[in-house]
């Protein structure tokens, strides 16, 4: 687990501190904010046991009951606020914007999405986000092993063996957040907002935040460039061609500070499709799956199966 200190490094070096008090926080990042709350729920849930139905239903609607379009679009804009903290690709945006013109570089950047990739810089940009997303997989997995064994260990209990019989008012409340989705954590939109760069002083804000959230510090972890190490990205498939193409241009979006007047272009570009019908695959699945259980013990496995696994296996098949 990072540190809170390091934790604040990590949002001062992303460029997500500085942000005046009172001022939007940018589209990007409120985007990223769903990915990262996601992430967070997953470390606080998979820690925890389960000890009454309503644990079940709260791991259940917080990890499975996101929007697919909204969860798309989070881990698109999470990969890209950290590919548009690369220096050579940030000098090279910048220097498009310089002899284009900011109108220019703004259509291409939302219509030729495979552009902003293509300049210097690109592939490492998009690199260092594919590898923070490599490092965060193996977090989800594990949780989605600690939750599955959780369903044997509720059979000993007479709550857990219960048998369920609210499958329509369960399935219903779980279809119904998964339509409207969930709003992104106010601690980990505050700590983006953090009006100081300053380390020392961020620190203070993180300790807020993490009072509310419980570990906000491991909402971000440490990208893999932020320790001197740039890696190239080396896409293998279709899938993983498109994503980083995305990656590049909402990072370059952000680059350039298209606000909220650029919010629908934005939008339209952090949509992988492919992910997104995979994202609500297995949403529906995991409804299909509580709705099909007899036991309260059962449900474990649902969450760990969809909620997390598959979910996972959506990012991975994304991004690698």
């Amino acid at each position: 687990m990072l540190g809170l200190r390091a934790c604040a490094a990590v949002f001062a070096v992303l460029g997500l501190a500085g942000v005046a008090a009172g001022q939007s926080i940018d589209p990007v990042s409120q985007k990223a904010a769903v990915y990262m709350t996601y992430q967070s729920d997953v470390d606080e849930i998979g820690e925890k046991p389960f000890q009454s139905v309503d644990d079940i239903n709260m791991a259940l609607t917080k990890l499975g009951g996101h929007n697919p379009d909204q969860f798309t679009r989070g881990w698109i804009s999470y990969s890209a606020l950290i590919a548009s903290q690369d220096p050579e690709f940030r000098g090279a945006v910048r220097n498009a914007e310089s002899y284009y013109g900011r109108d220019a570089v703004l259509s291409t950047f939302s219509n030729s999405t495979g552009f902003a990739r293509t300049l210097d810089g690109g592939n490492s940009a998009v690199g260092a986000a594919l590898k923070a997303t490599e490092q965060d997989l193996p977090r989800v997995y594990a949780a989605a092993d600690r939750i599955w064994e959780q369903g044997y260990t509720l059979q000993s209990f007479g709550w857990g063996k219960a048998l369920i019989r609210d499958h329509a008012a369960r399935t219903s409340l779980l279809s119904t957040s998964q339509r409207h989705g969930h709003t992104a954590s106010d601690a980990i939109l505050a700590a983006l907002v953090t009006p100081s760069a300053d380390v020392s002083e961020l620190e203070a804000s993180v300790e807020v935040a993490a009072a509310v959230t419980g570990n906000i510090a491991r909402a971000v972890r440490l990208p893999t460039f932020l320790a001197g190490n740039r890696v190239a990205a080396k896409p293998s498939g279709p899938s993983q061609e498109r994503a980083a193409n995305l990656i590049a241009s909402v990072a370059a979006m952000r680059i350039i500070e298209a606000g909220e007047d650029h919010r629908s272009s934005i939008e339209n570009i952090s949509l992988d499709p492919i992910m997104r019908m995979c994202i609500a695959r297995e949403q529906g699945t995991l409804t299909n799956c509580v709705g099909s259980m007899r036991t309260e013990s059962d449900i474990p496995q649902c969450i760990s199966n969809h909620a997390l696994r598959g979910i996972a296996s959506c990012i991975a098949t994304a991004s690698r």
